[in-house]
């Protein structure tokens, strides 16, 4: 049951906002939620680029694409944290219900540094199969600090492969029970916070996809600065941070950051995280895909929705293009499937515990 205008509603979930508008949740009961939509303003720092001036990173020619299905999902800190991102804010950003409240007040978070443990990893790229395009990790430990509020989802890192939920948030999870994800309790090393007896897990995507396939064009694939080959993998758009060979860094450059004709360094855009290949996806709502130094999370629409309703945040999600070449007719049923929102028990009394 969704609520309206602070009337509930027994028909099917409302369609997400169009592209480019902020939706603002406040919580009325525990699961039920007031929609309030306002236009953002988006505002591009894009340059003009002279595309025959660059060597650059470009998509593949695709004949027939969807868009809206799924989105990148970017959990925030705070609003600011959008500027981190090469890409305008365009998308759905979903607050929380304590959104009025200052950055200060939540709870947060100092990852313990030093190697997670490796449960499970894929080798699914079609070019090079020692390129990991998935994994599952384990032995996640943190620091908490600030507080007393603790949010539903609470990010480590911008593109850090957990995402720290709330264990009310972890039983909501287990109780949608959605295909391809994962849950672990995290370790508090210390508790500097004001909340006692923290307990928060951390939540990982683990379906497959892959990012359409891109091309180098306007130059050769090689380091700009000693010329060693293959820096970049145009079967799963792994890239190197650095020359394996002269050890250079910075061997990429966004678009935004471009330099010029001077400015010999392989661009991209933001194609490298915006297109999906729909046959390479498993039929899962929670994506996982490595594309240019990170392994990304993907949501489908109506996840989306559902932590919309359930009052989470604070996140972004950016739609993204999937490519439909090439699907089979049971992905194209599963793409049929997306269309049905996802409605488990949530509004029973949740556990006490998790399972574990």
């Amino acid at each position: 049951m969704v609520m309206q205008g602070g009337v509930a509603a027994t028909e099917p979930l409302r369609p997400i906002p169009n592209i480019g508008t902020s939706v603002s949740f406040t919580g009325t009961s525990r699961y039920k939620t007031v929609w309030d939509e306002t236009v953002t303003t988006v505002v591009s720092n894009r340059s003009t680029l002279r595309e025959k001036d660059m060597t650059r990173i470009v998509p593949v020619p695709c004949r027939e694409t969807m868009e809206g299905v799924f989105f990148e999902f970017l959990v925030l800190h705070n609003i600011d944290d959008i500027l981190l991102f090469h890409a305008s804010p365009t998308g759905i950003l979903g607050y929380d219900r304590n959104a009025q409240s200052n950055v200060s007040d939540y709870i947060w978070f100092e990852e313990i540094k030093g190697e997670y443990k490796l449960r499970r990893a894929w080798y699914e790229c079609p070019v090079n199969r020692r390129h990991c395009t998935r994994r599952q990790l384990a032995g996640l430990e943190v620091d908490v600090c600030g507080g007393p509020l603790v949010r539903h989802l609470l990010p480590l890192g911008p593109l850090d492969e957990f995402v720290m939920v709330s264990e009310e948030m972890a039983v909501l999870l287990q109780q949608l029970a959605p295909r391809k994800m994962a849950l672990e309790r995290a370790k508090i090393n210390v508790n500097q916070s004001e909340v006692r007896n923290v307990r928060v897990w951390g939540w990982q995507f683990l379906g497959r996809a892959r990012i359409w396939p891109h091309r180098i064009e306007g130059g050769s694939n090689a380091c700009p600065f000693c010329g060693a080959p293959n820096v970049f993998c145009e079967g799963c758009t792994d890239a190197k941070m650095q020359c394996p060979q002269c050890e250079k860094p910075g061997i990429f450059v966004h678009e935004n950051e471009w330099g010029g004709a001077g400015d010999k360094r392989i661009v991209y855009g933001d194609s490298v995280s915006s297109m999906l290949d729909g046959q390479w996806w498993d039929g899962s709502d929670l994506l996982q895909v490595f594309s240019m130094y990170a392994y990304r999370r993907y949501a489908s629409r109506r996840f989306i929705t559902w932590l919309l309703r359930m009052g989470a945040g604070l996140f972004l999600a950016r739609p993204v293009m999937l490519c439909l070449d090439g699907m089979s007719e049971t992905q194209r049923r599963w793409l049929r499937e997306l269309e049905k929102p996802l409605e488990p028990g949530v509004c029973q009394p949740a556990p006490r515990r998790l399972r574990r």
